[in-house]
């Protein structure tokens, strides 16, 4: 039989882990803020004549805006 008292100001570690897929860790990644983890808001302007969308995307948090990425229209 333990007689010992338990010491609450005894420290604990406490792990916690989530496992994502890859597929799912790169949408995390491109889509929510490495700083402070909001989702970034994203706006898109269509040019069909060059077939070309020109995405920007922010995090409402930080305020940071990234550089436009174009991406082709298929």
């Amino acid at each position: 039989m333990d007689n010992k008292i338990k010491d609450d100001n005894e420290p604990q570690v406490i792990f916690e882990f989530e496992f994502l897929d890859p597929q799912q860790e790169k949408i995390e990644q491109y889509s929510c803020c490495d700083l402070c983890g909001s989702e970034f808001e994203f706006t898109h302007v269509t040019n069909f004549v060059d077939r070309q969308v020109e995405e920007q995307k922010e995090c409402p948090s930080c305020q940071i805006k990234f550089h436009k990425q174009l991406h082709a229209l298929q």
